[in-house]
This record gives structure tokens, C-alpha cells and sequence, in this order.
């Protein structure tokens, strides 16, 4: 799954979107984190939650697992 969430990443980044006559690229940053049965709910999204805001701190545009 991290390869095919990379893959969408990069051809999301590297796409030249156009609105009313202005191009533009985004980037994408992703936490990712897979649930564990002794996790609840919470924890599993807090812990991509955090994943996600250390991808944003370190540099921004990557996928954190």
C-alpha cells in the first residue's frame, strides 16, 4: 500500500492543474498508519495524525508511515 499512496503522491505533485487560465502544482503530504487490533479508533488516527504533521514539519510533499 505505502508504494501505491507514493505513486498517487508524486503523480499528484507532478501534475499541472489549471483554473481560470492560472497553472498550478500541489503538493501532498500523507500520514499513514495501519490499525492494530489492540488499538481503538482514536489511536489509530491520532497516530496518522502525527505522522501526517511530521511529513509537514520535515519538508512538506511526502508520505510518513
Amino acid at each position: 500500500m505505502y508504494h501505491e499512496l507514493n505513486n498517487i503522491r508524486k503523480s499528484i505533485g507532478n501534475y499541472d492543474f489549471e483554473y481560470e487560465g492560472n497553472r498550478f502544482r500541489i503538493t501532498l503530504t500523507m500520514g499513514v498508519s495501519f490499525y492494530g487490533e489492540a488499538e481503538t479508533l482514536e489511536d489509530w488516527i491520532e497516530s496518522a495524525d502525527k505522522k501526517l504533521y511530521s511529513g509537514k514539519l520535515s519538508g512538506k510533499n511526502k508520505l510518513v508511515s
